[in-house]
């Protein structure tokens, strides 16, 4: 039966409003769990404060011989916290060895920080530390750490304020219905846009083709339209939150000062002769970023006592500008003097804000939720590759689209398997950022191994299954087609993960993550295995470079994904979730890829003649024939290797090192590093068809090690955070052109089509993961003997060296010509 066109566009919307409310969901949750750090952050803020304030006076009564463990009314100290701060629910003084000998509840007095706030708690501050609070996550709460310092900065004890993780929900709730009206107005708008877009402007011909250029532009007016107002509007409202918490955190600070000095007046002293007074309000501003100064101002405004971090301020000029406040950025509250006649006002004090630490916060805030909006178009773009090829399939149900079914089929199947590959890997990195945790929590000692081995245990052995999977799968793909082993890997991945929610020990969770990896390297393989088998010799560069875009934006996608139920969840759900993906993509290939399961390749691809002699059975022999070829040496120990040493050793080891002693922000270092898969997502397809018009591959191979070591380099001359954006970003295009360019000269020797492919590659694969292991062992040991910067630089000659001598030894291998298919 002929379907009509109002029916094909109907499917279209149906499938596209799908796309939509999976895009908006899944940025929808990724703004959840920046409400989440954002209320978290603004109740540790308050906490700050109060608890600056306590350890101030503890630390007087320490320099003046008093003792922390006999502090005379310390029950009415604490319950005072506890009026400044309803929220808490347990405020606790402890000894430098974290025994805790004063307690909100005395019940709790006797007992440890260790049981109180996990065993982190006891070891979060020694001698050497900085005077920084540390924030805990532990049984359900938060938990803020005060060090106490003694007159000489030794430990003399610590102070810890908890509050439950039910407080910041409320808040979130509370924040939730604004951020949700948002969404839904984007969400509404879309769907609006959609309707009109597809029954209006995208036109289907009597044979049931379109234009693919007039579908891509109502996906991208109506669903990046949709994702970029809710992003607007959420760094918006983050924004105005921020500021809002600084100005109550502002009121809060400046309502225990003026309760202090009021105090003083009460016991007689004179507003003007608050002596020494500077000490006490620059410890406060020093505790409190947000602030910048704070002075007591006289009845007639007249600035008597003025002070920053750094102490007193005595300079005539920043005296008199200290009145000059801008409307939101100061809080003034006047000083009153209790007599018998009533409350006499004495002055004022004024708690002024810095605008440059809110303005950098802010910004780092901004950076945050465009952090987000990106990975959440990652996933839009992914899913709208999905759609389209939905699309395509649609149109060519229709008797008369026997020509609207190209994009299917042909040439260009290869990327049928990048949404796949992003499943896939979505899936997989769903717990990326908490393995290790985990794994602490079902820590036991075992073999006689350190708890920090033991913790790495799961990825090790994750990894080191993937690895050997990936050397010996390729024959069984070159036999068997890519979907069997794939369905194979996929499965083995979901048992894994299922086992991984389930494990009760470590040793279980263990061999789960081992189930895992034999998983992943099979899949991964078979992956490449369905572009080697639908690609003809001018197009495996392409192939290889869209399917491992898929690959990357799986990964950032499934991360971030990952990271954002574990928070609202916990662990073992994810594990689930992840699961019941993979059996997901393992039907999704089984229903939709059976055709290509045993694929022979394209029209285009060179055939083996009938008197061309079969294929040598696999031996020994021909594995090290293989690799001791001239080219597949040059290629393997000039190129592969090299450029996995340096972007492992440099990206995973040595960059988040430096970083991190250079003051950056966890978060600016996911950012950098988000570059590099960036790269790989959206310029590498790209580079891959540049490659494929070529028959000069090892001239584009050779580039992309001239352009990795130009990223060392630049890292070495500049330094700083600029610079190591811009390493980064050259690593990423080197990776790219190395991606597309190493797997199209391996797969066009002679040699490679005599071993079999998928064989070959999994070979060179196995060397580039030798490359991984060993890129942070080499990195560290360059830096242990030539210093860090010297040791960049050398390992940056020296990789230069290496394409250097590649183009020499490696030959040029020349694209064979596409063969016309039988008339």
């Amino acid at each position: 039966m002929r379907q009509s066109p109002f029916l094909l566009r109907l499917e279209l919307l149906i499938g596209s409003l799908a796309i939509l409310i999976l895009a908006q969901a899944f940025n929808g949750g990724l703004s959840l769990a920046s409400l989440d750090t954002l209320y978290t952050r603004s109740i540790v803020s308050g906490a700050r404060v109060v608890g600056n304030d306590l350890v101030l006076k503890l630390e007087g009564a320490v320099r003046f011989g008093k003792s922390i463990e006999s502090f005379y009314g310390m029950p009415k100290v604490l319950a005072g916290v506890h009026k400044d701060m309803p929220e808490l629910s347990g405020v606790y003084v402890a000894m430098p060895d974290g025994a805790v000998v004063h307690s909100l509840n005395p019940d709790q007095t006797g007992t440890t920080l260790a049981d109180l706030a996990g065993t982190d708690a006891a070891h979060a501050f020694n001698e050497t530390t900085s005077d920084e609070p540390v924030v805990l996550a532990h049984a359900s709460r938060h938990i803020v750490l005060f060090p106490i310092r003694g007159p000489d900065k030794s430990l003399a004890g610590m102070l810890a304020l908890a509050f439950p993780d039910a407080v910041v929900d409320q808040r979130i709730e509370q924040g939730l219905v604004t951020n949700l009206r948002m969404l839904a107005i984007s969400t509404g708008a879309a769907a609006l846009l959609l309707a009109l877009g597809l029954f209006s402007f995208l036109r289907i011909r009597a044979d049931g083709s379109f234009s693919r250029v007039r579908l891509y532009v109502v996906l991208l007016v109506a669903l990046g339209g949709a994702q970029i107002f809710y992003s607007a509007s959420n760094i918006t409202f983050f924004r105005e939150q921020y500021l809002d918490i600084s100005h109550t955190a502002a009121k809060k600070l400046t309502a225990l000062v003026e309760r202090d000095i009021e105090g003083l007046l009460d016991k007689g002293v004179a507003i003007d002769k608050l002596r020494r007074i500077e000490t006490s309000l620059s410890h406060i501003v020093h505790a409190t970023p947000e602030v910048r100064d704070i002075a007591v101002l006289g009845i007639d405004s007249r600035v008597l006592n003025l002070a920053d971090g750094d102490g007193a301020v005595t300079d005539p000029q920043r005296l008199a500008a200290a009145t000059q406040v801008e409307r939101g950025y100061a809080v003034t509250l006047p000083l009153e003097r209790q007599d018998k006649g009533g409350e006499v006002s004495e002055g004022f004090i004024q708690v002024r804000l810095s605008k440059a630490a809110i303005a950098a916060a802010i910004r780092e805030i901004i950076l945050d939720a465009a952090t987000v909006a990106v990975i959440a178009i990652l996933f839009l773009v992914e899913m709208s590759i999905l759609f389209m090829i939905y699309a395509h399939k649609a149109a060519a149900r229709r008797p008369a689209a026997s020509n609207a079914s190209e994009a299917t089929g042909g040439p260009s199947l290869y990327g049928v398997i990048r949404p796949v590959a992003f499943l896939f890997l979505f899936a997989i990195d769903m717990s990326l950022s908490f393995i290790p945790l985990r794994m602490e929590e079902l820590y036991a000692p075992m073999l006689g191994l350190s708890k920090d081995i033991i913790l790495g245990l799961p990825i090790s052995v994750e990894m080191g299954a993937a690895g050997l999977v990936v050397a010996l799968s390729g024959p069984w793909i070159d036999k068997r087609g890519w979907l069997e082993p794939f369905v194979t890997g996929l499965v083995l991945c979901a048992v894994g993960y299922f086992f991984s929610g389930a494990a009760g020990t470590a040793v279980q969770f263990i061999a789960a993550r081992g189930f895992v990896g034999l998983g992943y390297g099979l899949g991964l393989m078979a992956t490449q295995g369905f572009v080697i088998a639908n690609t003809g010799p001018e197009e495996k560069a392409r192939g290889i470079t869209h399917m491992f875009a898929g690959v990357y934006a799986g990964s950032l996608c499934g991360g971030a994904a990952g990271a954002m139920l574990a928070q609202r969840l916990g662990y073992g759900p994810v594990f689930y979730v992840a699961s019941a993906i993979l059996v997901l993509v393992v039907l999704c290939a089984v229903l939709f890829l059976r055709g290509s399961a045993r694929s022979k390749a394209p029209a285009n691809q060179p055939q083996r003649s009938p008197e061309q002699p079969a294929r040598p059975a696999l031996s020994l022999r021909g594995l090290l024939r293989f690799m001791t070829n001239r080219d597949v040496f040059a290629l393997a120990m000039l190129s592969i290797l090299p450029s996995a040493l340096v972007l492992i050793g440099f990206l995973n080891y040595l960059l988040p090192i430096y970083l991190k002693r250079t003051g950056a922000t966890q978060s600016d270092i996911g950012r950098i590093l988000m570059i590099y898969g960036v790269c790989l997502i959206y310029v590498a397809p790209f580079i891959g068809r540049l490659v494929d018009e070529s028959n000069r591959k090892r001239l584009y191979i050779t580039l992309s090690g001239v352009i990795g070591a130009a990223g060392m380099l630049v890292y070495y001359v500049w330094g700083g955070l600029p610079a190591a954006a811009a390493a980064v970003l050259l690593l990423g295009v080197s990776a790219s052109f190395g991606f597309a360019s190493q797997n199209a000269y391996a797969l066009n020797l002679r040699i490679t089509r005599e071993l079999g492919e998928s064989t070959a590659i999994g070979l060179t694969n196995a060397v580039e993961r030798l490359g991984q292991v060993l890129g942070p062992l080499m990195f560290g040991w360059v830096i242990a003997v030539a210093g860090l910067q010297h040791g960049v630089t050398f390992t940056g000659v020296g990789y230069l060296a290496l394409t250097i001598l590649f183009i020499v030894i490696a030959r040029e291998t020349r694209t064979m010509s596409r063969v016309s298919a039988p008339e």
